[in-house]
C-alpha cells in the first residue's frame, strides 16, 4: 500500500473476490451485469463498518498483496501464495488474511488454519497471524481471529 490510509485500504478491500453459490464472480462482471444491489449494499455496509470501527486498529502497514514463495524439499515446485496484509494490528506485527463469510467463524479456525501457517512460514518475524472476517449477515459484523505462532 502506498501510505494513503483509508482510501488505499478501501481500494484493496473492494478488489477482494466475491463468491456466489460457491463460484467466484469478478467484481467488474457483477457491475456490468447489474447483479445485486443487495450484494453491493451488503459489501458497502461491511466496508463502512470496517473503516468506522476496525481501521484504527491497523498501523505501520508493511505490505499489501505480498507474493511469497516457499521451497519445500519434498516438492519439485515451490509453494506460492499472496499475503493480503502485513501490518501492526493492536500494536503487534501481524499477517492478516481478509475473508468474507455468510456466518461467523469459530474461534479455533485461525489456530488450525493451514493458510495462516503457510503465511507464518513466509513471514517468520511476525508476532501473530489473523483472520479478519467480514460477515455478511443482516447486521454486518467484523470478526478478528488471531493466532500467535512460535518457532
Amino acid at each position: 500500500m502506498c501510505g494513503c490510509g483509508a482510501l488505499c485500504l478501501t481500494r484493496f478491500l473492494m478488489r477482494r473476490p466475491f463468491y456466489l453459490d460457491g463460484k467466484q464472480v469478478e467484481s467488474t462482471w457483477r457491475k456490468r451485469q447489474g447483479i445485486g444491489e443487495k450484494f453491493q449494499s451488503s459489501g458497502q455496509a461491511l466496508l463502512e463498518k470496517f473503516l468506522r470501527e476496525e481501521f484504527s486498529r491497523i498501523g505501520n502497514v508493511r505490505a499489501a498483496e505480498k507474493a511469497f514463495e516457499l521451497r519445500i524439499t519434498s516438492l519439485d515446485l515451490p509453494f506460492v501464495g499472496v499475503i493480503d496484509l502485513i501490518a501492526d494490528v493492536d500494536g503487534k506485527r501481524t499477517v492478516v488474511d481478509f475473508k468474507t463469510a455468510n456466518a461467523a467463524y469459530q474461534e479455533h479456525e485461525a489456530i488450525l488454519s493451514d493458510q495462516l501457517i503457510a503465511y507464518q512460514l513466509a513471514e517468520p518475524e511476525v508476532e501473530q497471524t489473523a483472520l479478519c472476517v467480514l460477515v455478511k449477515t443482516k447486521e454486518p459484523k467484523i470478526e478478528w481471529h488471531t493466532a500467535a505462532r512460535s518457532g
